[in-house]
């Protein structure tokens, strides 16, 4: 599902279509991945909600979007810079730390939940096939990711530690952008 964060969330789009690919009417895009009803899968989604409030209007195109991989494909042509924001499964799962903020590039991907899938390509695989397709994508691709431990169980809202890293991510990329 793709639905921007323009206007009222009723007014958000319920389906992914041709007419739900953004207006290139800024910079940079940003896209808050997650699924609604899986907990901190969502934190994508929460992070990108709040970035909207606190950036400058006109400087940012943020979208929140439940499937990635091949669909990010038909989104991101067009920006000169995109930043993802996903939930990220511990890098080591001997030692979770719920919460923490990850920084990554195109080549870490393996330990996010939607950046990696099972149901659709890969962003890795994804990019590759725009580079082979020459595909326009955005030559500064950031990726961020928020550290979670449960995104199997069907329930709505974020874990403590997890809603706690949302305004230390929005805020942390709100300043960087504010650089650019």
């Amino acid at each position: 599902m793709l639905a921007s964060t323009e206007g009222p969330p009723d007014a958000r789009a319920s389906s992914a279509t041709s007419n739900d690919i953004p207006h290139r009417s800024a910079p940079t895009l940003i896209v808050g991945l997650g699924s609604p009803i899986l907990g901190d899968d969502a934190v994508g989604l929460h992070v990108a909600r709040r970035l909207h409030k606190l950036l400058p209007k006109g400087t940012s195109q943020v979208l929140e979007l439940e499937a990635a991989g091949l669909r990010l494909l038909e989104v991101l042509p067009g920006y000169h810079r995109a930043m993802l924001i996903d939930a990220m499964l511990p890098p080591d799962p001997a030692s979770p730390c719920p919460g923490r903020l990850h920084s990554l590039t195109p080549d870490d991907l393996a330990g996010s939940r939607r950046l990696s899938g099972s149901h659709d390509a890969d962003l890795g695989t994804a990019l590759a096939l725009a580079r082979e397709l020459a595909v326009p994508l955005p030559p500064d691709l950031l990726l961020f990711g928020i550290e979670v431990t449960d995104v199997w169980h069907l329930h709505e809202g974020l874990s403590a530690a997890v809603a706690a890293a949302v305004p230390r991510l929005a805020a942390l990329l709100a300043d960087r952008l504010a650089q650019l």
